[in-house]
């Protein structure tokens, strides 16, 4: 089984012996070259003494205690928060923090977070990763376990907004007629986003309790802010999208995973369906949250003003709609009416 980085690496050298190594703090250091790869392992401990230093042998390592940490506060820990902090620490800080706690530096941090750049993750992401680590060695700290914390001073990359990039019509259309195929993948979910300007996590916590067929209207579940939380009209095509609930419970999700039908979908499963949707029709990649900002683009292209495409993408000010706005004004239903039925003409 291979070893997690800050445990060191095992190589053969040109002369067939075997010798052990840790880089730290921009040194190497290395064992005694030995004649077998068994006793190359048996010298680590000692080579980690002399990088890291003298260790108390019960230290947790930082990915243990993040861990330990993480795993404590679970109960306290809105489920969504504590689901996204979890996945840092198992895809990036568990991975790669695998020194003592005590022999944390942030020049490890720093190291860490450009080589998680350089490997493709967001900036977003290394800033989730930054947060965790900050949180858990401030703890650190607290206990007495470390006397100050290396994250205080560490920097990530800076994090920019990407612009929006919304859907044209003739795309919107092409994209819809394709959701609306029997056999899309996740097309019902990326549809509802579009036609209704829902947040991707607001799409994925839907539960058919959460739908109002006899009145016509969906209560959008508040997973941003409180003003996130609405009653929005469904426009006719939205009903068809959404489909009946049949012998789902109340509690069941609106769009559910293939494996297991009283469980969600998951955001990695609507990106990658939604990626290999507009590569089918030709269509250049956008994000999800593109669709988002096709709902308000194509409401304004339909002459929605600007307080009705706040409402229908629940802004918090209507800075954030104005650039939609053009001058007319139907309400709320009619205005989402007219989207579905100008996407399905």
């Amino acid at each position: 089984m291979g070893r997690s980085k800050g445990e060191g690496t095992i190589s053969k050298l040109p002369d067939g012996r075997w010798r052990a190594r840790i880089r730290y703090g921009g040194r190497d250091f290395y064992g005694e070259r030995v004649r077998t790869k068994r006793e190359a392992v048996a010298t680590l401990p000692e080579v980690r003494e002399r990088a890291y230093g003298p260790q108390d042998t019960d230290e947790p390592t930082v990915a243990e205690y993040v861990r330990e940490y993480l795993d404590g506060r679970r109960e306290e820990l809105a489920q969504n928060s504590w689901r996204l902090y979890d996945r840092m620490e198992r895809l990036y800080i568990g991975p790669n923090l695998d020194m003592p706690v005590s022999a944390l530096r942030t020049p490890d941090l720093q190291k860490l977070y450009k080589r998680l750049k350089d490997d493709g993750v967001g900036t977003a992401t290394i800033g989730r990763v930054h947060s965790v680590l900050s949180v858990a060695l401030g703890e650190a700290v607290r206990m007495g376990l470390i006397d100050h914390s290396p994250a205080t001073h560490a920097k990530p990359p800076r994090h920019t907004s990407k612009d929006p990039h919304p859907l044209t019509p003739d795309e919107a259309k092409a994209l819809l007629r394709a959701c609306r195929a029997p056999a899309a993948p996740s097309g019902r979910i990326i549809a509802a986003i579009l036609l209704l300007g829902l947040r991707l996590n607001e799409a994925i916590e839907l539960r058919w309790h959460h739908i109002d067929r006899a009145e016509g209207f969906l209560t959008v579940p508040g997973t941003k802010t409180q003003s996130s939380a609405a009653r929005l009209p469904l426009p006719r095509v939205a009903l068809e999208v959404i489909g009946e609930q049949g012998d789902a419970a109340v509690t069941d999700p609106v769009f559910p995973s293939t494996v297991d039908a009283s469980r969600r979908t998951s955001r990695q499963t609507v990106s990658r369906h939604l990626l290999a949707l507009l590569d089918a029709l030709g269509i250049e990649r956008r994000r999800i949250h593109d669709l988002r900002h096709s709902t308000g683009s194509l409401l304004a292209a339909s002459g929605v003003p600007t307080r009705l495409i706040q409402s229908v993408l629940r802004h918090t000010s209507a800075a954030m709609s104005v650039h939609y706005s053009r001058s007319y004004d139907p309400d709320l239903r009619e205005a989402l009416d007219q989207l579905g039925d100008a996407l399905v003409t």
